[in-house]
């Protein structure tokens, strides 16, 4: 069944998931996609907890809190405050990182390219992902359930010799991050998928990507799938990496 959202929340017809009582932390989600996800999930019962260095609006359903996802004991404050707000931690959705050229205006090339933004890259977009987990991962044990949202990219399925570092994260390095975490987490009844994005129209640039299906994705196209991982409707999905490209990364192989 279909329900279709207020339309002063910005979102489109979204699947009727039941999330009332879950609680979700998001970093980056005071904007784009991550903003996104926090709606609908709001939307249907849920809560959410921004973990940005970017604030938001707050509300009864919505708390910010500042975090630098470098920074291990940042991410630890975060679990602990939406713990200490709303009583427990059902979802983490990673979507906190980015291109780091882009991002800090490097320039791209390999041999001149700053090196910490390489780091930047690495340490944002892979190593992030996996200490937010940890951090998180405990409250969930304690009620033996929780789903864990990776955000890959078609960056980590396609070369890139502008991007490196990029791209270096969110290929193989990411995928076996969420293999591993979901053979750790399901001793405690958590799961643990990856969700790869194609072109998203969160940027005009995205529309020029070729697709199979001739058009870039609407940002509301990847919540649906990460909402779905969420809900109870994919309890039996884990360790998997789902790639939401329009048919980009076979496109090579079959035109």
């Amino acid at each position: 069944m279909l329900i279709c959202a207020k339309k002063n929340r910005g979102l489109q017809c979204i699947m009727d998931y039941d999330f009332t009582g879950k609680v979700a932390v998001i970093s980056g989600g005071s904007s784009g996609m991550g903003k996104l996800t926090a709606d609908n999930i709001i939307a249907m019962g849920g809560k959410a907890v921004i973990a940005d260095l970017n604030p938001c609006e707050e509300d009864e359903n919505r708390i910010f809190v500042s975090c630098d996802v470098r920074e291990y004991a940042q991410m630890e404050n975060v679990a602990k405050r939406a713990v200490e707000r709303f009583g427990r931690i059902d979802y983490l959705c990673n979507f906190a990182g980015g291109d780091g050229i882009r991002i800090l205006k490097g320039v791209r090339d390999f041999l001149t390219v700053d090196v910490d933004i390489l780091k930047w890259e690495i340490d944002v977009n892979l190593t992030a992902q996996m200490l937010f987990a940890r951090a998180v991962l405990p409250y969930m044990a304690e009620h033996k359930s929780g789903c864990i949202i990776n955000l890959g990219s078609i960056a980590g399925a396609e070369a890139s010799a502008g991007s490196i570092g990029y791209s270096t994260a969110k290929s193989g390095a990411m995928h076996g991050l969420t293999m591993s975490l979901a053979g750790y987490a399901s001793r405690y009844g958590v799961r643990v998928n990856c969700v790869s994005p194609g072109p998203v129209l969160t940027r005009a640039a995205m529309a020029k990507m070729q697709t199979l299906l001739g058009r870039a994705a609407e940002p509301q196209e990847v919540v649906d799938l990460i909402c779905y991982l969420l809900s109870d409707k994919a309890a039996f999905i884990t360790g998997s990496n789902f790639m939401i490209d329009g048919g980009r990364t076979c496109m090579k192989k079959t035109v």
